[in-house]
């Protein structure tokens, strides 16, 4: 098997277990220097519209929160680079999260934080995914939406349970069903 073929077996697991059979952790310090310097020389491409989508949602005052398996300050970073992360309300990555997606208990550090923090119940939110393990994570707490930004195709969400009208191409799309009248 290939790096690339075990780098996909292993995508969306907290971020030091997925590197740990590449690389030595007492390196770490030295690859994430690495790791920033290339994704400065090749930034990460936002999914379509997902400009639109936030800066409509910032400025609706609607709070954007990040679950990811990344490292908060990897994360930072990329949004840094792409002029978006301000408009993050709170960010949740795989130091914090217990248990990691797809596990449900993953979700349960940002409901908690948004009901204590903003006053917004589960019930008010959406979880924004492109993935089965994120529509895994949601599932029984709070309504989910996949965007077809990632490796999983529409067809693979329908298999998996998920209804047709929570499918959608880009956030552009999902910014237009929710805030349409």
């Amino acid at each position: 098997m290939s790096i690339n073929e075990d780098i996909v077996l292993d995508w969306g697991q907290p971020f030091y277990h997925m590197l740990k059979p590449f690389i030595d952790m007492d390196m770490l310090e030295s690859f994430m220097l690495y790791y920033k310097r290339n994704m400065a020389q090749n930034p990460t491409k936002p999914c379509k519209d997902a400009e639109l989508f936030l800066r409509g949602l910032y400025q609706q005052q609607i709070p954007v929160v990040v679950l990811s398996s990344s490292l908060y300050e990897l994360i930072e970073f990329d949004l840094e680079a792409l002029g978006l992360f301000g408009m993050i309300t709170q960010v949740f990555d795989s130091e914090v999260i217990e248990k990691p997606k797809p596990s449900p208990h993953a979700l349960l550090l940002p409901i908690n934080w948004l009901q204590k923090n903003l006053n917004v119940s589960p019930s008010q939110c959406i979880y924004v995914g492109d993935s089965l393990s994120d529509m895994e994570c949601s599932r029984n707490q709070v309504d989910f939406f996949a965007v077809l930004s990632g490796s999983i195709s529409r067809q693979t969400f329908l298999l998996n349970g998920l209804p047709e009208n929570k499918i959608v191409e880009n956030l552009g799309e999902l910014y237009t069903i929710l805030f349409s009248d």
